[in-house]
């Protein structure tokens, strides 16, 4: 952790802690090292299919101005 000290003799904000970040989560990257590394686990690359987006739907609704 790395302490980041902005007002000194101020307590307790004088100490704060930047959390490192970590990298984004890329499922596809994740198949592909799985992949590389056993040819068993191959299948998670060619067999995956992505889910559809659903349909917008129209609102049976009408807008009301009040």
């Amino acid at each position: 952790f790395e302490v980041i000290d902005a007002a000194p003799g101020q307590v307790p904000a004088g100490a704060e802690v930047a959390l490192p970040r970590a990298a984004l989560f890329n499922a596809a990257m994740v198949r592909q090292t799985m992949a590389e590394r056993a040819d068993a686990l191959r299948v998670f690359v060619t067999d995956v299919s992505l889910p559809t987006t659903p349909v917008a739907h129209e609102a049976d609704m009408q807008m009301v101005d009040l």
